[in-house]
């Protein structure tokens, strides 16, 4: 493997094809980084340049056809503010609650009738299995009802739940609005009685 270096500011090759030395192959990834970047100070003394090489410099490592480059780059480093307070906005939240309550009765309305479709289905296929075994009939169907009567309390438990929840939101916006009209009609009330104030004193 051999090493070269690529002056930016020289334009050219300014150092000679060295072959890597028996020191460098033994240097970590990490502490060949750290002496080639972190060195300020260095500056070329081969090829007529005296450039910076942290910052000017291009170290090529080749193999066969293959080539490596090492450039130094300043980039703007970027930090996490943390706010102690976040915006909310109340109606955009409702929305997307909404949209997400729609989206759970109709796809828990899908999921029931899907299982209600198949226990009729396994009803017939119990029915053809039975034939001649009232027992075993008896027995399987009065599962199968049990399920689904089961299936329908839970659809109407979760239906209920939905109503339910929709109402406390359509009363909490409802308050939210007054609360604002309150505090919106005191603001004026005060602002009309400041003004009046100020004309009975001039």
């Amino acid at each position: 493997m051999y090493m070269w270096s690529y002056c930016k500011e020289c334009r050219r090759v300014v150092t000679p094809l060295n072959p890597m030395s028996e020191n460098t192959w033994k240097l970590s990834f990490g502490k060949f980084l750290e002496v080639y970047f972190y060195n300020k100070c260095a500056r070329g003394r081969t090829g007529k340049c005296n450039h910076c090489i942290q910052t000017d410099h291009i170290l090529y490592f080749g193999l066969n056809n293959l080539a490596a480059r090492f450039e130094y780059d300043v980039v703007q480093p970027y930090g996490i503010y943390v706010r102690s307070l976040l915006p909310l906005d109340e109606r955009f939240q409702a929305r997307e609650l909404n949209k997400m309550m729609d989206y759970v009765k109709v796809a828990s309305a899908d999921l029931f009738q899907a299982f209600v479709d198949k226990t009729v289905e396994l009803e017939e296929r119990s029915k053809e299995i039975g034939a001649g075994r009232p027992e075993f009939l008896q027995m399987v169907l009065s599962e199968l009802g049990q399920i689904q009567s089961e299936v329908n309390h839970q659809g109407v438990v979760l239906d209920n739940k939905l109503t339910e929840w929709r109402q406390n939101q359509s009363n909490q916006s409802n308050q939210a609005t007054q609360s604002n009209q309150s505090t919106q009609s005191n603001q004026s009330t005060q602002s009309n009685q400041s003004t009046q104030s100020n004309q009975s004193t001039q």
